[in-house]
């Protein structure tokens, strides 16, 4: 039933692929902000930017712009760094 169900998926490779990274930033003791990267446009989202400085210094470091900013919850130690200057730095 499986074999069936594969063969009938279309299993052709994606003519366009976007490589997405994923960045993991530790940013308190116990808590991580990640950079979500599109290696193609080289360009990324910021998730829970508590520490501005840190996660703007590894997107350098990965030559990458920001674009974006997704804050997961409105707790401080992850909405902290939602700040206009985030997008500026």
């Amino acid at each position: 039933m499986f074999r069936n169900l594969r063969h009938n998926l279309s299993l052709r490779p994606f003519q366009h692929r976007t490589i997405m990274k994923i960045v993991p930033i530790p940013v308190r003791k116990d808590n991580y902000a990640y950079l979500l990267i599109d290696e193609s446009s080289k360009t990324a989202a910021a998730v829970d930017p508590y520490d501005v400085a840190k996660v703007a210094a590894v997107a350098k470091s990965n030559g990458v712009e920001i674009v974006a900013g997704i804050t997961t919850h409105h707790h401080y130690d992850h909405a902290g760094g939602n700040k206009v200057e985030f997008l500026e730095s």
